[in-house]
């Protein structure tokens, strides 16, 4: 459980995050990831 929690798995579920939120047309799925990295990596 402690590999979930490391900081590369964060980094690529923000980077599938990022790209998902890249294909939908609103902004508002884009403010909540950029919300979520920096809470993950002040």
């Amino acid at each position: 459980m402690t590999f979930l929690t490391t900081t590369a798995v964060k980094r690529l579920v923000v980077d599938l995050l990022k790209s998902i939120a890249k294909q939908t047309t609103n902004t508002l799925d884009d403010k909540a990831v950029e919300i979520l990295e920096k809470q993950l990596f002040p």
